[in-house]
């Protein structure tokens, strides 16, 4: 196995490791559309942080932020590093009057990582994001 450092000259990272799309539905149209659309790839919500509520609720109004933490319905990875890449996390927020749906590219691992179990897990795993997104973005763009 090799690690590669992926950092760019600044110390940051590479634009490209987020997948982001504009929804074209409210916040709590998108949040019910991505749960669809986790189980229609057979995948499974293990957890749900409303951050908007837990920040509300300290005195810190925000918009509207929810995480969901996603797992594979039934893993049969074959290699130890499989958890380098779940669980699969999505946020849908708001920004305005706009609502977004994001998460993290899996293929961003493969930089640091070239174990060949851990890109073949990660190009099954980045299918299954985009089309996650997608669908729960819909026609927004």
């Amino acid at each position: 196995m090799k690690v590669t450092d992926v950092r760019s000259g600044d110390g940051g990272f590479p634009e490209d490791y987020t997948y982001e799309r504009r929804s074209g539905a409210g916040f709590d149209e998108t949040l019910g559309s991505i749960t669809h659309a986790i189980e229609s790839r057979d995948l499974v919500v293990r957890r749900t942080y409303d951050i908007q509520s837990a920040l509300e609720a300290k005195g810190f109004p925000i918009q509207p932020l929810t995480i969901l933490e996603v797992g594979r319905a039934h893993d049969s990875s074959s290699t130890e590093l499989a958890g380098l890449l779940t669980p699969l996390r999505f946020n849908v927020y708001q920004r305005g009057d706009h609502v977004f749906v994001s998460a993290l590219r899996p293929s961003f691992v493969t930089r640091l990582v070239s174990d060949d179990a851990v890109v073949r897990l990660a190009a099954c795993l980045e299918r299954d994001v985009l089309a996650v997104v997608d669908a729960a973005a819909g026609d927004g763009t």
